[in-house]
């Protein structure tokens, strides 16, 4: 209940932490996510990236081994942050 009503109190917001509200919606089905873990994993590699750099941001993703999954593309799963993380 206390991820609902977190939710509702990013989504009021005009500039919304979309990460935060994808990993508020994913503890909807997974009740035990940590999601300051996840946030502070979002922020270390965004701090690897630095600011504003598209293509930083990739090299970083893909030197920790981010892909995209080729097997089972439409995978509900490859939608969750958490899940992705």
């Amino acid at each position: 209940m206390a991820t609902r009503g977190r939710l509702v109190q990013v989504l009021r917001d005009p500039d919304p932490d979309l990460a935060e509200v994808n990993l508020l919606i994913a503890a909807e089905g997974r009740p035990g996510l940590d999601i300051d873990a996840r946030l502070g994993e979002i922020d270390r590699l965004a701090a690897a990236a630095g600011p504003g750099d598209p293509d930083a941001a990739v090299e970083v993703l893909r030197a920790e081994g981010f892909t995209g999954d080729t097997r089972v593309y439409d995978d509900p799963r490859n939608s969750f942050l958490d899940q992705v993380l």
